[in-house]
């Protein structure tokens, strides 16, 4: 028996060292195959593609967002100065009103009603337009800003007024809300 136990002792054991030189050749040989590197070449690729899909849906997104702001700022601004043209075409009639009551017989009795019925007038337009966020610009004794008056003509400076300040207002300018719907004509001091 003694031998039996010697004939298997004597029986070659794969040796450790030469089994992991075995797997890192074998290791090798799968870096090394074609069909690897295909694969490793496709799955870099795929992960290129992937950022860029992914760099492309975060800029959509992003210009979404700004597209969905600006048209919420739009549709407000829309709601805001909806009545802008109306608002401006009215302004006729606020100055006509306005001259009529400026030109008025001073004591003419059979006129008195009459022009009772334009100030009446006046002040229910004047009233409506406030109601609305129409506000007039009655620059007279300020300095000319051109973004609210346009000057029609210039005067020399009397009385110690200041060069550049409006003299006489020919026609109110008027802001809807924050936005000048219409500039004031004015006289400027030169």
């Amino acid at each position: 028996m003694n031998q039996d136990k010697k004939q298997n002792n004597d029986d070659p054991k794969p040796d450790f060292t030469q089994q992991l030189n075995d797997i890192d050749n074998l290791d090798q040989l799968i870096l090394e195959h074609p069909s690897y590197k295909q694969l490793s070449e496709q799955l870099a690729l795929a992960e290129q593609k992937i950022q860029e899909n992914r760099s492309n849906w975060l800029a959509a997104q992003a210009e979404l967002e700004n597209l969905k702001r600006r048209s919420e700022r739009e549709i407000a601004n829309i709601h805001k100065y909806a009545i802008e043209k109306f608002a401006y075409d009215i302004l006729t009639t606020v100055d006509n009103l306005e001259r009529s009551l400026a030109t008025k017989a001073v004591e003419n009795e059979q006129l008195k009603d009459f022009y009772l019925g334009i100030e009446l007038t006046l002040e229910s337009l004047l009233e409506l337009l406030k109601k609305y966020d129409i506000t007039p610009i009655d620059p007279r004794g300020e300095e000319f800003n051109p973004d609210r008056h346009t000057a029609m003509t210039t005067r020399e400076a009397i009385n110690g007024e200041n060069q550049n300040t409006v003299l006489e207002v020919i026609q109110k300018g008027y802001f809807l809300r924050d936005r000048l719907l219409r500039p004031a004509l004015v006289v400027v001091a030169k």
